[in-house]
């Protein structure tokens, strides 16, 4: 407990309800990550302190920094002054300093760790400006330009590659590669972002109600979803929950597609006709049952998706997509009726011939 009116700051037993230590003079409490330590910070006098949670035994006194940040396993520990300018990061065993940094600019207001303690993140308004650093050597990574001040938070990928940067505001979230330091991928109207649990995708919930799933590798939209009001992952990242307030339904989504294929297989025992398929899928079209006739709108439209390629100029793709559809016209018994003149163009294409080039 912490009484601004004499800055007392007391630790109880909580279930016995009894005062354990109590410590006079200090604020700004804030728990080591494990809970051992407690550090106290006064803006006054510029004095940082970190105590014994269990004895109240002061271990480590700080003067002439400020705004201290643990890092995330508790060893070391982030100071500001604005007097001089200084980034300093320090050993919370010792006391010691391990790196300190000059920066540019007095008014930092933002800083962030990233998982593994290895590197920190820093925002200066006068610059606008966000900086890695590096803190066993205090050199500079990469830096940003970012103008977006108001009301945002950070949050790192577990293996510290990208940052991820919300603006509450703005409804911006900007995605950046710490390892490449390339410009940001920018999101718009965005509510809310979460990261798989893998973090290999990101789950965007925007402002008109639609989710979408964006790989963090590949760059792509793989998933979407319209007229939703909440979304959220399954532990696993393979399925998305979602609700949607005005019509009380919950749906549950497949973000794989093979998991998704076999469960259009197993409920509908067919093949989803072209249609369905692209209400709900964002992908080329393939077949949810292998043996399952293949509805003719599907292979009326790949057999389209074929011809465009070659009319395109483009004959290795037409002969891919084409090939794909004779074989599946194979394997489940539709040769002889749909396969038999779609054959006849493959192997022209593959002759490196348009079979529509009159067309």
């Amino acid at each position: 407990t912490y009484s601004s009116e004499d800055d007392t700051i007391g630790i109880w037993d909580a279930e016995r309800g009894k005062q354990l230590v109590a410590l006079q003079g200090v604020s700004w409490p804030d728990w080591s990550p494990d809970g051992s330590q407690i550090l106290t910070y006064s803006s006054e006098d510029d004095i940082i302190g970190i105590w014994d949670a269990v004895t109240g035994r002061q271990l480590v006194m700080l003067q002439g920094v400020s705004w201290p940040e643990w890092s995330p396993d508790g060893s070391k520990l982030y100071t500001h002054s604005s007097k001089d300018g200084m980034i300093r990061i320090w050993n919370v065993a010792s006391g010691e300093q391990i790196v300190s940094l000059l920066y540019p600019d007095e008014d930092i207001w933002a800083e962030s760790w990233s998982p593994d303690g290895s590197k920190i993140l820093t925002y200066s308004s006068e610059e606008e400006m966000i900086r890695i650093w590096n803190v066993e050597g205090g050199e500079q990574l990469v830096s940003q330009i970012y103008d977006d001040e108001d009301n945002w938070d950070v949050t790192w990928s577990q293996d510290g590659s990208k940052i991820l940067i919300h603006n509450r505001t703005l409804h911006t979230v900007r995605i950046w590669n710490v390892k490449s330091g390339n410009e940001p991928i920018t999101f718009r109207d965005v509510s809310e972002i979460t990261w798989s649990q893998d973090e290999s995708r990101l789950l965007i919930h925007k402002e008109d109600n639609s989710v979408y799933i964006w790989d963090t590798e590949s760059d792509e939209q793989i998933v979407v979803a319209q007229g939703v009001s909440s979304a959220e992952w399954s532990p696993d990242g393979s399925q998305i929950l979602t609700s949607d307030n005005e019509d009380g339904t919950i749906k549950i989504w497949y973000t794989n597609m093979t998991d998704l294929v076999d469960a259009a297989c197993a409920k509908a025992a067919r093949n989803m006709s072209f249609a369905e398929w692209s209400s709900f899928i964002n992908e080329s079209y393939r077949p949810t049952c292998n043996t399952a006739p293949i509805p003719p709108d599907a292979i009326e439209a790949i057999t389209s998706e074929a011809k465009t390629h070659a009319q395109n100029g483009d004959l290795p793709a037409a002969a891919t997509r084409l090939g794909q559809l004779v074989g599946w016209l194979r394997e489940n018994g539709q040769f002889n009726t749909f396969g038999v003149e779609r054959a006849a163009w493959l192997a022209v294409l593959e002759s490196g011939e348009n079979p529509w080039a009159g067309e």
